[in-house]
């Protein structure tokens, strides 16, 4: 099945760029050659007890490509990080990093195309000692995810709209975590104008997941009925019932039930939006919370989510957390690209992105997370904060089958909580400074173990010319844990050039 699909996916990426090369010429993209050389020293670069001070020497070269409007639009990404090591001993290290996505209009207005790519790195085990970045010591592991997926929207005058989606995903590591191939339908029918007041929606979702390792496999379904009716020119309430069912390995028996929802959307103006929901699914009782607000000068956001996810779904969330963070940074001003993608680093980076656990296990997740967006006339400051509990108990998990040294194999509840503040001031016309302060907690409830991280960094960046651009960043990062031999202390000063053509 899965070499099948894997034939499917390539045929199905073959024919895109086949559309897209018989679609579009050549000028109509942008292709940006990119290169980035940096020097850093550090006064413990194996992140140990007895600090080893030493320098790391990084080349990157990499490459974006994007074209927005039209039938197509893609934004590719990639970078290939090397790390090279004095004074210490470490073997060199490199690093694949690419963020792809493309979507394609093959016949407007109903049949689509899209397709992502990504290649990125995480602690592989949180129980394990691991910086910021991959320049200092720890163990980490690169995650390879693509997927393809066809969409097909129909539409029924004003009376009914719908959309239909076939997503086939290919999950890779380098032996941390096991190879998996995911096949997801969707399908879902809502209501048009012709209804008024009342509005009602039809969803049906599956998935199958299967593991090389041990012939794990996930299957899960789920079914939808919703209505809303509007009571108030600005306020809708909703109603929602439905059915669920969760068949894994990992599980200690198949894990199904009805599921209900009642709630209300209000909206006083196209800035504001606040949505409040509570009902109950099989594992208890469940809440959901999406606000945001804009202002002149601000943007606010804060969302309150309850999912039974996995390795896979974690890697989802973190790409859904940085689009709602990059629109946050585009709706309150920050235009430029690579500005947004440097305070998202920054945010997202050196947090969120290092809290993936490595399992086949089912859990429930429960994460709460804010963000303040302030855009002045020469500051930025944005401020996030995320609380996460993770329990596979909560839905009649089981020992992995996969991996026996996955960290719910030692914790079977972990929580984490973190909080970032950047701040990015526009010195001079061609010159910025950046500072970012964060911390994070993360407790394993059943060892009663809690490590605390601490990152303080500030920095220059200077545009030398339209193509270059000079760095310069002082990093304070220190762990404190409870565990015995995982607490470290670092400084660290890096001098760096990035070219961008």
């Amino acid at each position: 099945m899965q070499t099948i699909m894997r034939q499917v996916g390539a045929q199905s990426a073959f024919v895109l760029l086949m559309l897209c090369g018989r679609e579009l010429p050549a000028a109509e993209w942008t292709v940006r050659p990119q290169l980035t050389i940096a020097e850093r020293f550090s006064d413990n670069l194996t992140l140990s007890r007895d600090p080893d001070s030493g320098f790391a020497t990084t080349i990157s070269p990499g490459l974006k490509l994007f074209r927005e409007g039209g039938r197509v639009k893609a934004d590719v990404d990639y970078i290939l990080e090397n790390h090279f090591y004095q004074g210490v001993d470490r073997s060199s290290v490199t690093n694949n990093r690419l963020r792809a996505a493309l979507t394609a209009e093959l016949i407007d207005p109903w049949f689509y195309l899209d397709a992502n790519a990504f290649i990125q790195q995480a602690a592989s085990s949180l129980l394990g000692v691991f910086g910021t970045d991959q320049t200092t010591s720890g163990e980490f592991a690169e995650i390879s995810t693509v997927s393809i997926a066809p969409r097909l929207r129909y539409r029924r005058g004003n009376l009914w709209s719908g959309e239909t989606s076939l997503n086939s995903s290919f999950l890779s590591s380098n032996g941390t975590v096991s190879d998996s191939q995911t096949t997801e339908l969707r399908a879902r029918i809502s209501s048009g104008t012709a209804f008024g007041k009342l509005g009602w929606t039809a969803d049906y979702y599956s998935e199958a997941t299967r593991y090389s390792s041990a012939g794990a496999q996930v299957d899960s379904q789920k079914i939808d009925l919703g209505s809303s009716y509007r009571v108030a020119p600005k306020i809708r309430l909703l109603a929602n019932v439905g059915f669920e069912e969760f068949e894994s390995d990992s599980l200690s028996e198949k894990q199904s039930g009805t599921s209900w929802s009642v709630g209300a959307i209000w909206q006083p103006t196209n800035r504001t939006s606040l949505q409040a929901t509570a009902g109950h699914r099989f594992f208890g009782n469940s809440f959901g919370l999406n606000f945001s607000h804009r202002t002149r000068r601000t943007t606010w956001g804060l969302s309150y989510t309850e999912a039974v996810n996995s390795t896979r779904s974690q890697l989802d969330l973190l790409g859904d957390v940085r689009l709602q963070l990059d629109s946050f940074l585009r709706a309150s001003g920050i235009t430029d690209p690579i500005e947004r993608k440097r305070q998202l680093d920054a945010i997202v980076g050196r947090i969120a992105d290092q809290s993936i656990i490595f399992s086949n296990q089912l859990f429930l997740q429960k994460r709460l997370q804010g963000t303040i967006v302030w855009d002045l006339p020469k500051h930025t400051i944005a401020i996030s904060g995320f609380a996460s509990n993770r329990d596979v108990d909560a839905v009649g998990g089981r020992r992995s089958v996969v991996l026996g040294n996955s960290d719910f194999n030692i914790s079977r509840t972990i929580k984490e909580s973190g909080a970032s503040a950047t701040w990015s001031w526009q010195v001079m016309p061609r010159t910025a400074a950046v500072s970012t302060l964060s911390t994070s907690l993360i407790q394993f409830t059943d060892i009663d173990r809690d490590d605390n991280e601490y990152l303080l960094s500030w920095g220059l960046l200077h545009q030398l010319s339209r193509y270059a651009s000079g760095t310069f960043e002082f990093r304070h990062q220190r762990r404190d844990s409870s565990g015995g031999g995982q607490d470290f202390d670092e400084n660290s000063i890096e001098a760096g050039l990035r070219l961008i053509y």
